[in-house]
């Protein structure tokens, strides 16, 4: 057995075909990249790359699987001492090997890169085991179909249909299907975790078991009869496999359709276990500037020294001014906007921040006119119900610090920019008194157009 695996492993196609497979990997990586190098993405990006992977492994298996039937060598192998489907498990087990050595390589590879950027956290196991579950699927699930339909077309019509099953898995989940959620592209640690909460391995369980399950029924569904053993004996061990594998993949089918999904994350909750007890313990890294005192989850350090110089920038005028907080700190939240909550006040800042220089430019421009006008609107007013006079000072305040307003302030009323210009062109004494005498007023909707400088 040994030597005939170590045949296979040589004579592979997909062995030639590696350098390709590694290109698929870290081009789908790649896409998923993000300037700020936090464990929990890069895992999630590991498991992702099997939009690309998966495919690839199941037209090969299918094509390693067809090998004999497609050049009509069935009846001269059938003289050989093992059974057929004995040998042909050692091919698919060669191919499945070398899968999984790509996507070893491929996280390690991932691994290694954010081992030297990240700023706080481990490695995410869950993820890549997930992944590594669904490769062995896809290489068995395309072996199984080899088997069964040896032809030239299966090769291709099997990657395109492992492909189409992931997508419309992805798709479902997006909808809020709980069974969408066993698609292998979709994360197996929810698309809205973050690193204020723990990471739950209730759907990575799920996952994996659902995959190795339909590896089992795969391999045993890919037996044909031996014409040389009773039927009763060539079928028992397969049936068996099957058996198991499709009692496994129901199982885990009916625990993904009835278990609840969390608020915080969108991931299954098997386990038990509220969000405040899943809450990360860390110490915040702070900036002490004037006037807030800046401070983010440590995972984003980097991004600090940005962060704190753009909201400080905004909030220079407003220094000393009444209910002017006092602090700005990250926070998990379900709001995509910074807001002044909490007494004494806090400027909140959501999980996602500016990336420095790495973020679209539209992207930046909203974080800093949200945070303009949270510092001009009652606490947990939304962006988009600031009043004109909100809005012209917001802007005044994105002008004296050199930032352009995002599409909320850029297009606004001709008479909102022209107030704001006016304010803007005050000598910059002129405008801190201003704003400490009227911002009371100016956040309790006490001030029209007329009323401004």
């Amino acid at each position: 057995m040994s030597g005939l695996l170590r045949i296979e492993l040589r004579r592979n196609s997909l062995l030639p075909l590696l350098p390709v497979s590694a290109f698929l990997l870290w081009f789908a990586i790649d896409q998923k990249y993000d300037p700020v190098a936090l464990w929990i993405d890069r895992s999630t990006a590991v498991q992702s790359s099997l939009q690309a992977l998966g495919p690839f492994v199941a037209g090969a298996a299918a094509w390693m699987a067809s090998r004999e039937a497609r050049r009509s060598m069935t009846d001269l192998l059938a003289s050989t001492p093992r059974s057929p489907w004995q040998r042909a498990l050692i091919t698919g087990a060669a191919t499945c090997g070398w899968a999984c050595v790509c996507y070893f390589a491929a996280t390690a590879a991932v691994f290694a890169l954010t081992a030297g950027q990240a700023t706080w956290g481990s490695p995410v196991v869950w993820p890549v085991l997930s992944g590594l579950a669904a490769v062995i699927a896809c290489a068995a699930l395309g072996h199984a179909a080899g088997r069964l339909v040896p032809s030239l077309f299966t090769t291709p019509l099997t990657a395109i249909t492992v492909y189409a099953l992931m997508a419309i898995g992805m798709g479902a989940a997006l909808n809020h299907s709980r069974l969408g959620m066993l698609s292998p592209i979709y994360t197996s640690i929810g698309l809205n975790g973050s690193v204020f909460y723990r990471v739950r391995p209730d759907l990575a369980l799920v996952q994996t078991g659902c995959y190795l399950g339909l590896a089992l029924a795969a391999i045993g569904l890919s037996a044909r009869p031996d014409p040389r053993r009773s039927r009763e004996t060539a079928t028992r061990l397969p049936l068996t496999l099957a058996a198991l594998g499709l009692a496994l993949t129901a199982t885990t089918m009916t625990l993904a359709a009835s278990s609840r999904v969390t608020d915080h994350t969108g991931n299954l909750a098997l386990l038990g276990g509220s969000a405040v007890d899943n809450r990360s313990t860390y110490t915040p890294d702070c900036a002490q500037g004037t006037p807030l005192r800046i401070c983010v989850h440590p995972a984003y350090a980097k991004e600090l020294p940005t962060v704190a110089a753009a909201i400080n920038k905004i909030a220079a005028p407003l220094a000393g001014s009444p209910g002017l907080p006092r602090r700005a700190e990250q926070v998990p939240d379900n709001e995509t906007s910074p807001r002044v909550q909490g007494d004494p006040a806090v400027l909140t800042i959501p999980d996602f921040i500016i990336h420095g220089d790495h973020a679209p430019a539209s992207d930046a421009a909203g974080f800093r006119t949200r945070v303009a006008l949270a510092l001009v609107t009652p606490p947990g007013t939304a962006p988009r119900q600031a009043t004109s006079v909100q809005r012209a000072v917001a802007l005044c305040l994105l002008q004296q610090a050199d930032q352009k307003p995002d599409i909320i302030l850029q297009h606004a009323d001709p008479s909102i920019t022209a107030a704001a210009k006016h304010l803007s062109a005050l000598p910059q004494a002129g405008l801190h008194r201003w704003l400490a005498t009227h911002i009371a007023a100016i956040r309790a909707h006490a001030l029209t157009l007329k009323d401004l400088p």
